[in-house]
């Protein structure tokens, strides 16, 4: 579900598969997942994990805090 969200460029559509993920593995797992595409994945992947990563921030979990510092890092600052 969670690559579907990563593959689909309409950021509407993916926010179903984001959301049926989070419920099923909660924030953490989801951001760890997202930050090894931003990571590692190729281009298309990393845009599409961008474009997840907005549904998943939005939950207002504090447990994500430290996640959603990472990913910021990893987009502005991808070679530090």
């Amino acid at each position: 579900m969670l690559r579907a969200a990563v593959y689909e460029r309409d950021v509407s559509l993916n926010r179903e598969f984001i959301e049926s993920c989070v419920r099923s593995y909660g924030v953490v797992r989801i951001f760890e997942n997202l930050l090894c595409y931003l990571q590692e994945g190729t281009d298309y992947e990393k845009s599409g994990a961008v474009s997840a990563f907005y549904w998943v921030a939005g939950t207002g979990n504090r447990d994500a805090a430290p996640f959603i510092r990472e990913f910021y890092r990893l987009i502005l600052a991808p070679n530090l």
